[in-house]
This record gives structure tokens, C-alpha cells and sequence, in this order.
């Protein structure tokens, strides 16, 4: 004869709490297995790759030469390079004070004292191409748009310009142009003088421009400096 698991001597408050016991570890079980059986899926999911397709590799590929050199070359082309490419250039007027065989310095009525640094690739145009700088001068500068803030400042210049033209004031207009006659017999010209030069009728100067003529008749040009 079978023995019940309870026998009708068990206590009655014995028989409950043993039930109960029962029933609490046949429900974490339950809840063990469902745990275990939602993270098997989780991680086949995660794991799984579709069939038929291939599991590309990655790789690193380490820089070469060429790659180093094209970013060296980016690098310095920023630094000399406005925003669409093109070199900054400035230009700068004044009269040569000084010279030497590293700089000239320069004055200006508005830049004031400028230390103009030369070097082998510095282009001399006009009256350079066949003289020699001279205090006394004036000049305009091209250079790259960057001065230092030292005393005096200083620049690096990528070409002169030197534009005499000796001549004498035929007339003298209303906004303080002069018309002006060539001592070497050439075409006349108006000029356009600089801010606080003033100039009559019959005088003989030298004037300093930076090249550039209208192609009116007669031409105009722009003094940069008046040499009486």
C-alpha cells in the first residue's frame, strides 16, 4: 500500500505551508526557464548571420608616403591661400628711407616707418629694370598680405615697382589734378596727387606712380609720391 505524501496525522498548517513551498519553486522554475529561453533566442539572433551572406572583414590601411605627403602639401597651401584658392596679395607706398642689401625702409603717410625685407625672389619693375633703388624714391610694394607687429614692422616683399615721370604742370584743375607734359617729350598725362600735395602751374617734379594708366586721352594715372 502506497504512503500519501500526507498522512491524516500530518498537521493541517504543516500541509499548507509545505503546499505553498510547492508551489513557489514550481513557479521560479517556470520563470527560470522562460529567462533561459528568451536569452537563447536573443543570442542566436545577434550571432546569426543570414544565409548566403559574407561577413565583410575590416581593415586598417596604414598611411603611405603618398597619402603623408598630399596632407603636408594641404596643410601649407592653407596657410598661403585665401578661401577660394587664390594668393593674398597687399600692396604697400611709401618713400625709401634706407637701404641695404637685406631691406629698404620705407615711409608712408599712413603705414608710417616699414622695414620692406628683399630676397633673391623679389621681382623690380619699371625704372628698376634698368637702375638701382635710391633714397629718395618712392615705391610700391607687393607682398603677401602679412606684417609683423614688431618696431618697425615688417614685411617680405614679392616685387617693387619704381614709376618716375619728369615733367612739368600745364594746368591745373578744379579738383586738384594736374595736367602734366613729359621732360623726355612723351604724351600728357593727368595726375592724380597724393592727399596734402598741391602743385602750380610751371612747376618741374618728379612723379612716382604705380604704372597704371587709363586709356583716355589724355591717359591718368595716380602719384603715389612728389618729388620737387
Amino acid at each position: 500500500m502506497t504512503t500519501p505524501f500526507f498522512s491524516k496525522k500530518t498537521p493541517c498548517s504543516l500541509v499548507i505551508l509545505m503546499s505553498g513551498l510547492m508551489i513557489f519553486a514550481a513557479a521560479i522554475l517556470m520563470v527560470l526557464g522562460i529567462g533561459f529561453a528568451v536569452k537563447g533566442a536573443s543570442d542566436k539572433k545577434q550571432g546569426a548571420t543570414p544565409e548566403g551572406t559574407a561577413v565583410p572583414e575590416t581593415t586598417t590601411s596604414a598611411p603611405n608616403e603618398e597619402t603623408e605627403m598630399t596632407n603636408a602639401l594641404s596643410e601649407e597651401t592653407e596657410t598661403t591661400e585665401t578661401e577660394d584658392g587664390a594668393e593674398e596679395i597687399d600692396t604697400l607706398c611709401g618713400q625709401i628711407t634706407e637701404i641695404n642689401d637685406e631691406y629698404l625702409i620705407l615711409e608712408g603717410a599712413q603705414q608710417g616707418t616699414v622695414q620692406v625685407n628683399i630676397s633673391d625672389d623679389t621681382l623690380y619693375n619699371g625704372s628698376l629694370q634698368q637702375g638701382e633703388l635710391a633714397v629718395g624714391q618712392y615705391a610700391e610694394v607687393i607682398y603677401d598680405g602679412k606684417m609683423t607687429r614688431s618696431i618697425p614692422a615688417q614685411i617680405a616683399a614679392l616685387a617693387i615697382n619704381v614709376y618716375p615721370l619728369t615733367g612739368t604742370v600745364d594746368a591745373v584743375e578744379e579738383d586738384g589734378r594736374v595736367l602734366v607734359t613729359p621732360a623726355d617729350g612723351g604724351e600728357q598725362v593727368v595726375l592724380s596727387l597724393p592727399d596734402g600735395v598741391t602743385m602750380e602751374a610751371g612747376e618741374t617734379a618728379t612723379f612716382y606712380t604705380n604704372g597704371m594708366a587709363t586709356l583716355s586721352i589724355p591717359a591718368q594715372m595716380n602719384a603715389i609720391g612728389v618729388v620737387k
